[in-house]
């Protein structure tokens, strides 16, 4: 699998979700993880992928989208991660569509919120035009094409799984948590953690509601860079105001 992102080593939790995503793999042609920013999207989505295994003769690719600063560069970069390069005079699309007509490929897009409409013009050709293809994005929303399964990605249970994951990150720095203080404090964190995730995906919500689609996917380029909580507050005001 082609994937550039750093992740840890361990992955903790999330039994029923990598079932789902298992399950909808082999069943749906496009799979969309949701769920507001920094929840774990991109970390479960290759754990799936990396507990499916590649199928006889399946290529997966992994596509980091985060960096694209507009969808102009989604194609090129879909190409680019597909090993594909165009040597005709026809549009790269049109000549990567024509191409994956014949491959089988798990294609995988990550952090697809700031190109979601170019992410939707883009699927919604290619699995018209690749049977063997099947797509599997992440995204604080869904892409919005029809037949798309959408998975929504939560926050880990505070007491149990979110503060397992701070302790393991703890003990990947070379800080393990080893006194009970230690362990307290985790709980209290991976609290506040999950109160501010449900907090962020608050204001991602009244900004789609307040700014429209066009809008609110510049704001999400914005985000991505900088954060989307402090963005939103300051755009928007205190969430109550919105709401």
């Amino acid at each position: 699998m082609i994937h550039s992102s750093a992740l840890p080593s361990r992955f903790v939790g999330r039994a029923e979700e990598l079932a789902a995503v298992a399950g909808s793999l082999s069943e749906q042609r496009l799979v969309t993880l949701t769920g507001v920013g920094g929840v774990g999207k991109s970390r479960l989505a290759s754990e799936a992928v990396e507990r499916l295994g590649h199928r006889a003769g399946r290529a997966v690719v992994w596509v980091d989208l985060w960096p694209l600063q507009n969808d102009k560069l989604l194609v090129p970069a879909v190409a680019h991660a597909l090993g594909f390069a165009n040597h005709s005079a026809t549009d790269t699309l049109e000549a990567l569509t024509r191409w994956l007509n014949y491959q089988d490929v798990l294609l995988v897009l990550d952090s697809c919120e700031h190109v979601r409409r170019g992410c939707r013009t883009l699927v919604a050709r290619l699995l018209a035009a690749a049977p063997g293809l099947t797509v599997l994005t992440t995204s604080r929303e869904p892409l919005g094409l029809p037949g798309e399964h959408i998975i929504e990605v939560a926050p880990l249970p505070a007491r149990t799984d979110g503060t397992e994951l701070l302790r393991a990150r703890a003990a990947l720095l070379g800080t393990p948590l080893v006194s009970l203080e230690d362990v307290r404090t985790a709980v209290r964190l991976s609290r506040r953690l999950v109160d501010a995730r449900h907090m962020q995906a608050r204001y991602e919500r009244a900004a789609h509601a307040v700014l429209g689609e066009e809008r609110h996917e510049e704001l999400m380029a914005r985000s991505v860079a900088i954060g989307s909580e402090r963005v939103l507050q300051d755009l928007l005001g205190p969430v109550s105001e919105v709401n």
